[in-house]
């Protein structure tokens, strides 16, 4: 483990003190550590969660199927056949 070198100040309502003191006490850790475990496993798991897309497997069949199918887009079809306003030389 590394060396602890930052300090955090926070404020709390007595409720969640109370409520961290107890866990705390339970798991035989100082409130200090159990503020820290509970920090890094929540930091942990947003970060975890923030670098995959979690959908509906339904939903995704879906969105791939629909990528396979093409859309008539009749506008742009049109615009596509008439008259272009450049030339490549």
């Amino acid at each position: 483990m590394a060396a602890k070198t930052r300090r955090w100040e926070t404020r709390v309502d007595e409720e969640t003190d109370a409520l961290a003191s107890a866990a705390a006490q339970r798991l035989n850790v100082s409130k200090s550590q159990f503020v820290a475990d509970a920090t890094r496993a929540s930091a942990e798991e947003v970060l975890a969660r923030s670098d995959v897309t979690v959908m509906d497997p339904v939903l995704f069949a879906e969105l791939v199927e629909s990528l396979d199918t093409p859309d008539p887009a009749a506008a742009l079809r049109k615009a596509a056949q008439g008259p272009r306003s450049y030339r490549r030389a």
